[in-house]
């Protein structure tokens, strides 16, 4: 199985991570404001930047980062997981995870005991602020 590869959509390089161990991450940024984020959901937001957007691959230990996460509880079981593989980190057999890092806004895709989460990262242009954009579908239904 191909566990990452781009493909072109709109004209845009697309890097597609569906469970992949490998750290990838997209800077999302305008011109005083940034924001990293790792395809596990962890990351983390600045003042200051000086970029304007690109995903790379890092080899950098991801322990220390915080998280762009949302956990997620289900109240009639207690049971919880979060948006993203981390922190929660639910084993894989029972979670599918993929994430998306665009030019510009990173979408990531987790589904876990039926219940759908798709969450969007980005930062408009000339603003100063981060959009977490969260979509709950529950598949029982």
């Amino acid at each position: 199985m191909q566990t990452n590869h781009f493909y072109c959509l709109n004209e845009e390089n697309v890097h597609l991570i569906p469970d992949s161990k490998r750290i990838w991450s997209n800077y999302l940024g305008s011109e005083n404001y940034a924001s990293v984020i790792l395809n596990n959901g962890k990351g983390f937001s600045y003042s200051g930047s000086t970029g304007l957007g690109a995903f790379i691959k890092t080899h950098q230990e991801d322990e220390e980062l915080t998280g762009k996460c949302i956990y997620i509880r289900d109240c009639e079981t207690n049971d919880f997981w979060s948006n993203t593989r981390s922190p929660v980190c639910k084993p894989l057999e029972q979670i599918k995870n993929r994430c998306e890092h665009h030019s510009g806004y990173t979408i990531i895709d987790t589904e876990y005991d039926e219940i759908q989460s798709k969450t969007c990262y980005l930062i408009p242009r000339n603003k100063n602020f981060e959009i977490v954009h969260l979509q709950l579908i529950n598949k029982s239904m």
